[in-house]
């Protein structure tokens, strides 16, 4: 598909994702270089400054903790902007069905107040698109 090569050639030279890849690539470097040092050629620096294990469990215990509830709380707001979304469709087929009533009544011409209800039906049709 031509608009998703487009898409994705568009988000390959985004800067956002140059300067994450860069930092990736620095990173995995750096991670590189220590695996080599400390792996095969024998020095142990790492485990001098790597703290025990309680320490890391619980950091990473703290860690999931806090991605957890911001995931959680992220998908409040997700749905409760859903939600507020559909209340506001609601409103504008109520607020349509409203002024296509009091059309019934109206004293203007029978042409005038077709073309209205089809303006009418087409303005809140383009809004809730």
């Amino acid at each position: 598909h031509l608009g998703m090569r487009e898409a994705f050639c568009a988000m390959l030279k985004s800067r956002a994702f140059l300067a994450s890849f860069v930092v990736a690539t620095v990173s995995g470097s750096l991670s590189g270089v220590l695996y080599y040092f400390e792996q095969v050629l024998g020095y142990a620096f790492l485990r001098q400054s790597v703290p025990t294990d309680v320490v890391f469990n619980v950091f990473i215990v703290f860690s999931s903790l806090v991605a957890a509830f911001r995931t959680s709380h992220a998908l409040v707001r997700y749905t409760d902007a859903a939600a507020y979304l559909h209340k506001l469709s609601a409103c504008w087929f109520d607020s349509a069905s409203t002024l296509m009533a009091f059309c019934r009544v109206s004293e203007s011409p029978p042409e005038e107040i077709f073309k209205f209800q089809q303006t009418l039906v087409r303005l809140v049709s383009l809004i809730r698109a």
